[in-house]
C-alpha cells in the first residue's frame, strides 16, 4: 500500500502543478 500512497501523492502533486500552471499561464 506504500507504493499506492506514493503513486496517489505523485498524481495529486502533478494535478496541483498543472492547476497552478494553468493559473500562471494565460489561457
Amino acid at each position: 500500500r506504500i507504493l499506492v500512497k506514493l503513486g496517489l501523492r505523485d498524481r495529486t502533486q502533478a494535478a496541483v502543478f498543472a492547476y497552478e500552471a494553468r493559473l500562471v499561464t494565460p489561457g
